[in-house]
């Protein structure tokens, strides 16, 4: 998996690429189903953790042949309570296991989320430790917390077009030389 301006994100890959280097520490991806917010949230996770990329989003094949870099998924729409939320925000205050740089957070399908568990992390990412990433994906920005939403780089990404399609296909293809 690669970030490529070609896939159809021309914006958010440049975008992102220069946050990036500020060291953000929550980004919220939010769009229409299948936009790509949980694989653009993988690609990204695995690229703070590669140190050998000439570009971010580019990371080494030595990289992502890596299966234990500290990355841990929530998937809100099964686990929707405050337990749960203060269960995961936990893992947040430790550092990352070797070899990753970073512990990476993702909180996927936001939205379903109660009130509740969104207030219980507000503080966790306001004060998240430098070595830790949260990123939020949603289909439903509006359900997010006005003051969780705030603390958040927030991305708004559109399902690709046909075109845009077309170029990630021959992109892909080219990458794992398919013809």
């Amino acid at each position: 998996e690669f970030l490529r301006p070609t896939d159809g994100f021309d914006v958010i890959v440049k975008v992102l690429r220069a946050q990036m280097k500020k060291k953000t520490p929550v980004l919220l991806f939010y769009g229409g189903s299948g936009c790509g917010k949980t694989t653009l949230a993988r690609i990204v996770a695995h690229s703070v953790q590669c140190t050998h990329q000439k570009e971010f989003g580019e990371t080494c094949d030595a990289c992502l042949a890596v299966k234990d870099f500290t990355i841990h998924e929530l998937n809100a729409s099964d686990l929707t309570g405050k337990d749960d939320a203060g269960n995961f925000a936990e893992m947040a205050s430790y550092r990352p296991m070797p070899p990753s740089r970073y512990r990476v957070l993702i909180v996927d399908e936001m939205h379903f989320m109660t009130k509740n568990a969104q207030n219980l992390l507000l503080k966790p990412f306001e004060d998240a430790p430098a070595t830790t990433l949260w990123i939020v994906c949603t289909t439903e920005e509006n359900k997010i917390i006005p003051t969780l939403r705030r603390r958040c780089v927030s991305y708004r990404l559109k399902t690709l077009t046909p075109s845009g399609v077309g170029e990630y296909l021959a992109s892909a293809s080219k990458a794992y030389g398919i013809s």
